[in-house]
């Protein structure tokens, strides 16, 4: 039975290696909507073992008369039963009761879509695509195009809310990402956003849009959190020193001084010792941390094609994937479409918003950005909660968005953090107060105040 689905005297080339055979099949059987999209092209003939052709070659048979993927039970019971002691039953069974790794599942998902994706591209130069062509039966060739474009819903699970009901009640179902203000984690999902959600913080212009994203983002790290951050304004290189700065809790420009060469010496073994104090901090927090990758691009010239594509090569060069993508910031992006970017400031913005959502979503991710105030959310002494109508060029861009949450400051809170310190005494903080604007997951119109350290760019939440 076995040796009839053997190789007769050659190899068959096959595109999966033995290990990557066994992670389809167990892949198939644990996600059937997998299969569906690619059933025409992933045939036990592509597999090179006897026993990985063999339990294909029954899957397959099941899903051709049932319209089915049999479950890992029924097809190891059948099995079972036709195998016989000359067969490597063992073997075979095994490979039926192997699960899928969750470490292999996004890397054999991604390599069957595409893979899938390019055998149907290669329809396009069959006898009979080329014949279609000739004839002008342009709809025959949009058929193949078309169904290459759905092999990129592989893997969509739906959730099946009768059968997975008891889902919803299991310890920690949902994963939360801190902002660093525990009490507006309480307000904002109870506990913190969720992968797949984007939370914007909408601020004037020098009020610390950047700051506070510094902010969130190590406080993510700083739970083991993978982070991605991308500038499109600071330097990669200023935005990590305002990132060790907050880290190490030390004034930026007590371990970064321009014209070293000009300092006396007392001034120079001063800073040599800070920046000794800020690497060791920095190195022993990289043993406890996520890790954090710094992306400088061009603004006005980047889409959300580009942070997609810089995902992608990490995965693949790196084994990287990020939990948390910082976007500093939005109106600095264009969007993916030139249709919106030729429609002006609003089109734009709202579907680089919506874009960002998508992102978040397709890559199990959580979106940090910020966006700025229009001209009349500013005022002399800003005690009003800054709200999203106040958002500048686009409205829209709020809708698509879980969490929007302004900061407000007046003169006096800013003021009062740049009063020089006396001697022996702390530093007095600056005040921004969180105002939550937006929030699809719990109470809005709420505000959490913090103390602000713009020289040690810290933003504490006060207790």
């Amino acid at each position: 039975m076995i040796e009839a689905l053997s190789d007769s005297g050659e190899r068959r080339d096959s595109p999966f290696g033995p290990h990557e055979e066994h992670g389809i099949i167990s892949l198939v059987i644990d996600f059937p909507e997998l299969y569906i999209p690619v059933a025409r092209f992933v045939t036990p003939e592509l597999f090179t073992e006897a026993e990985s052709k063999y339990v294909m070659a029954s899957i397959q048979q099941d899903f051709e008369k049932f319209g089915v993927i049999p479950s890992r039970k029924l097809l190891h019971d059948r099995l079972a039963k036709s195998l016989t002691v000359d067969d490597p039953y063992e073997t075979i069974l095994g490979l039926v009761d192997r699960t899928s790794d969750p470490r292999e599942v996004p890397m054999l998902r991604q390599m069957l879509r595409t893979w899938t994706e390019h055998q149907t591209f290669d329809l396009l130069y069959t006898d009979e695509a080329i014949a279609a062509h000739h004839r002008g039966d342009h709809e025959f060739i949009r058929k193949i195009v078309d169904s290459a474009g759905r092999i990129n819903s592989v893997g969509k699970q739906g959730f099946w809310f009768f059968d997975q009901i008891e889902e919803l009640f299991a310890d920690n179902v949902l994963e939360h990402i801190p902002t660093g203000f525990k009490e507006l984690d309480k307000l904002l999902n109870d506990g913190g956003p969720s992968p797949k959600e984007v939370l914007v913080y909408l601020a004037p212009t020098g009020v610390g849009k950047t700051l506070i994203l510094i902010n969130s983002a190590y406080a993510a790290m700083k739970v083991g959190h993978n982070v991605m951050f991308v500038t499109f304004e600071l330097s990669t290189l200023k935005t990590a020193m305002r990132l060790a700065a907050t880290l190490a809790g030390i004034e930026l420009n007590d371990f970064t001084k321009p014209n070293v060469g000009d300092l006396p010496p007392s001034e120079l073994d001063n800073l040599r010792a800070k920046q000794a104090t800020v690497r060791n901090r920095v190195q022993k927090a990289s043993t406890t941390c996520g890790s954090l990758v710094i992306y400088e691009l061009p603004p006005a010239e980047c889409s959300i094609d580009d942070i997609y594509g810089i995902i992608e090569n990490n995965k693949k060069l790196h084994g990287w994937v990020p939990k948390v993508v910082v976007l500093d910031y939005l109106e600095l992006m264009l969007s993916r479409h030139d249709y919106n970017n030729n429609r002006g400031d609003y089109a734009r913005q709202q579907n680089v918003a919506m874009e960002m959502r998508g992102l978040a979503n397709n890559e199990n991710v959580f979106v940090y950005t910020a966006t700025q105030t229009n001209r009349g959310a500013i005022t002399e002494n800003q005690q009003e909660h800054i709200d999203v109508n106040k958002i500048a060029e686009s409205f829209g861009k709020a809708m698509p968005v879980d969490y929007v949450v302004s900061l407000n400051q007046t003169q006096d809170e800013y003021k009062r953090g740049l009063e020089p310190k006396k001697k022996g005494e702390q530093q007095t903080p600056s005040v921004i107060r969180l105002w939550i604007a937006k929030n699809r997951n719990g109470p809005k119109f709420v505000s959490v105040t913090t103390n602000v350290f713009y020289g040690r760019m810290q933003i504490l939440e006060i207790e």
